[in-house]
């Protein structure tokens, strides 16, 4: 469940440090974004300098190292950063583990110590000059001390610290604890803040007191019973303010969890509670995960929340707000001078973090539909059984056309996720019930039973639960098939996915669903209404019906009344038996051995014009795409013309289909031919290549086709005779793209070999006859889509008369 891949690096952690100090028109005390700014790329200046050390570039162009991108970036904020700044941050908090940084704090110290005190709100690249020197005099610097083991090419190696030590064995207890919480409670919602206490209380027993109790001060959290634990980190020092990075981790089983609303909570708390010390105390929250949201950073405008059933989001929480938090206590401490400030004894000698865990609150445990997939049956939920007639035949025959679809295009896709949500679909268009099934002893309990729920738990339920827990991978289908051909279940299941995601709302609903409370009736009503979305609203087979008598027609409504858009069913009768048709002409075609060779045909005119300027005449092309309709006469008369012609006579059978190549306003307005030929096999004796031989014929028939326009033909076709071009294109294909060994551009099926010829016609049949399930436009636009030739016609025998 709790995945800590993907560690915190410097830059990101100070852009985000930068951005967690930076309020509305105002600076936290001690923030200094400008120089968390510059501290942001320091460490990745110091590693490019390491390679010119370790390569013994010493005189190498100090050109090169200042054009790198890194070195800009910290030039360019050096521009803003005093020397008093850094020496606030410097004094705020303990930095001790980055040497980088602590380095590169002494370069400027050792400048600051040469100017007067009134410069040091100097700024450091105007001390230097300009900000090519500053950098030039911190190589220099760098090469002298910090630097001069790398110099000599010495290898250190450092055993982990004390430090190192204590925080990964807080880290470890925390991360058990918290995979303990998230299997009771289905899912915690994680929320990162920054709260800054800003008090006026001056050097009395007030103040000691003030900071002292700093440890108790998130005690506040604990009263909302929904906060189960919190991770803090004080951060005392810095202006005599009292502030702490903090993670809350919550548990909400109905969902109704507000970030705004519990910050706000909080926020009111602490004023209540702790204004005895300072009247006049005001309280500062950030909410880190808004930062988070940021296209800056990660873009996620979800939830941030720890479960089993969601890795993506489980990555996001350890990273960037745990890892953040770990990251921070490596870069800084509560200082020692802090206490003796204030007159009090150091109060962490005795351990090396300053991080606390607090178990407020216990976890109510409760049931969730995530634990539903450990019900037996849950396996078998992809059977097809189920599935009416109409509904199987679809499936099997379309999961073909998805596998060579994607094979052909190249498209890494796990074609079984696809084919499972067409089940789902189809389970839901068929299903009596969404998500439970209403039991008469049941149906009145407010809470169910834990069989209960595993008993009336539906398949389209179960069904969906499996394919939440796949939340990457169908980001994954939507995106790769965004502007490709899919079936109508298909596309609207990503549709209703995609408007989820789009909404801030439902996509924090939708990818925390599976950690909702099923066992009251609030929450399956939640996790119904949510599967019933994704319920395809109109018919999807043509359903054979006896005719009834027309009902007359109301004239005085059929004004008023909007004729209903035109859906086109799938008619699997029609279907079955033009696959049987197509199947049978395949099988007379292929009695001997064959060749398979498979092309792509089109063809654009192109309009030379003429545009005239003052200095010199240019040609310009504009493209007229060829209708459907003339680039099947083309095509007719190629074939037509190739049954007196080798290699093309030799052709047994063709079939294919037409496609849209390019569209306007979702009208297709370039078509092209897909076609699979079956040759004879000794074609290939006398001709070697009959892809060239296919090609050479269909340029000829597209010039003849083009030279026999008249101009009403010209007309109709929407092509301008004069002055025009052609470009006839045929374009070789693979036989086959499925994962079979048919990877050939010219594929020998032999008689010899019958259970690969019958796979062949079993796949090349189903692919092209259901292709139109993928794509309603083209073949409502297109009436003939199919292309098939026709079987030879064969004299009756009539007896001879003696």
């Amino acid at each position: 469940m709790l995945n800590s891949d993907g560690e915190m690096i410097p830059p990101d952690f100070f852009l985000l440090l930068k951005q967690l100090h930076v309020k509305q028109n105002q600076v936290s005390s001690g923030g200094h974004p400008e120089v968390l700014e510059a501290f942001r790329w320091v460490k990745l200046v110091v590693d490019f300098f390491k390679e010119d050390i370790h390569a013994r570039h010493w005189d190498q162009s100090m050109e090169r190292k200042l054009s790198t991108a890194h070195v800009q970036s910290l030039m360019v904020a050096l521009n803003s950063v005093t020397f008093a700044a850094v020496a606030s941050v410097e004094n705020s908090m303990l930095i001790q583990q980055h040497a980088e940084i602590v380095h590169f704090i002494e370069f400027i110290n050792t400048a600051r110590k040469q100017i007067n005190p009134e410069k040091h709100n100097d700024i450091i690249n105007v001390f230097y000059g300009k900000p090519e020197t500053t950098i030039e005099k911190y190589w220099h610097y760098l090469k002298r001390s910090p630097m001069r083991l790398l110099e000599e090419g010495e290898k250190v190696v450092t055993k982990p610290t004390k430090f190192a030590q204590q925080l990964d064995k807080f880290k470890q207890e925390v991360q058990a604890d918290i995979s303990e919480l998230v299997s009771k409670a289905g899912m915690l919602y994680v929320l990162g803040l920054k709260i800054e206490l800003v008090h006026n209380l001056k050097e009395t027993d007030d103040l000691v007191n003030f900071f002292s109790s700093f440890e108790r001060f998130l005690d506040i959290c604990g009263l909302d019973s929904r906060v189960l634990r919190v991770v803090s980190k004080p951060i005392i020092g810095a202006a005599n303010t009292l502030g702490y990075f903090a993670i809350l981790l919550i548990q909400d089983c109905d969902h109704s969890f507000s970030e705004a609303s519990l910050i706000q909570t909080l926020k009111e708390e602490l004023l209540r509670v702790y204004r005895r010390w300072s009247p006049e105390l005001v309280v500062h929250i950030t909410n880190f995960n808004t930062i988070l949201r940021s296209d800056e950073i990660t873009d996620n405008q979800g939830e941030f929340f720890l479960s089993d059933f969601s890795g993506h989001n489980n990555k996001l929480v350890w990273k960037w707000i745990f890892g953040f938090l770990y990251y921070w206590e490596t870069y800084q401490h509560i200082s020692p001078k802090f206490f003796r400030h204030i007159g009090q004894e150091y109060a962490h000698a005795s351990r090396k973090h300053d991080l606390s865990y607090w178990r407020p609150n216990e976890p109510q445990e409760i049931y969730y539909p995530y634990l539903l997939k450990g019900v037996p049956r849950a396996a078998l939920v992809w059977s097809t059984t189920h599935l009416s007639s109409y509904a199987a035949y679809y499936l099997e025959n379309l999961s073909i056309v998805y596998q060579e679809i994607l094979s052909a295009q190249k498209i890494d896709l796990p074609i079984s996720l696809i084919v499972n949500i067409e089940i789902f679909m189809l389970s839901l268009k068929e299903a009596l019930h969404i998500a439970f099934e209403t039991h008469p002893s049941v149906r009145e309990l407010s809470e169910f039973q834990v069989q209960h729920i595993e008993e009336l738990a539906t398949r389209p339920l179960l069904q969906f639960i499996q394919l939440q827990m796949q939340q990457e991978a169908i980001a994954e289908v939507a995106n790769k098939l965004a502007h490709r051909d899919r079936s109508k279940l298909l596309h609207h299941f990503l549709m209703i996915y995609q408007q989820k995601l789009d909404r801030v709302e439902q996509k924090a609903e939708l990818e925390a669903i599976l950690g909702l409370n099923i066992s009251r009736n609030k929450g399956r009503e939640k996790l119904e209404r949510l599967i019933k979305d994704f319920l395809y609203p109109d018919e999807l087979f043509e359903k054979r019906a006896i005719k009834e008598k027309p009902l007359i027609s109301m004239p005085s409504l059929e004004n008023d009344t909007q004729p209903p858009a035109i859906v086109k069913l799938i008619d699997i009768p029609r279907h079955q038996n033009r696959l049987e048709a197509v199947r049978s002409y395949l099988k007379s075609a292929m009695k001997s051995d064959v060749m398979v060779v498979r092309c792509r045909f089109n063809c654009t005119g192109v309009e030379l014009l003429e545009s005239s300027s003052e200095e010199l005449n240019l040609e310009t092309e504009k493209e007229h795409a060829l209708p459907q309709q003339a680039l099947s006469k083309a095509l007719y008369t190629m074939l037509h013309a190739g049954k007196r012609r080798m290699p093309l006579s030799q052709i047994t059978a063709y079939l294919g289909y037409w496609e849209g190549t390019a569209s306007v306003d979702g009208h297709y307005t370039n078509f092209a031919a897909n076609i699979f030929f079956i040759f004879k096999s000794h074609a290939i004796q006398k001709y070697e290549d009959l892809h060239s031989e296919l090609n050479m014929a269909w340029q000829s028939a597209c010039n003849k086709f083009f030279k026999s326009l008249n101009p009403e033909q010209a007309q109709l076709y929407n092509i301008i005779k004069r002055d025009l071009k052609y470009e006839a294109s045929c374009l070789p294909l693979p036989a086959w793209s499925l994962s079979l060994p048919y990877n050939k551009n010219q594929l020998l099926l032999e008689t010899i070999n019958k259970k690969r010829k019958k796979e062949f016609i079993e796949h090349l049949s189903s692919f092209v006859v259901y292709k139109d399930v993928l794509n309603d436009k083209i073949y409502q636009d297109i009436p003939k889509w199919l292309i098939r030739g026709t079987e030879g016609r064969t004299r009756k025998k009539t007896k001879q008369t003696k």
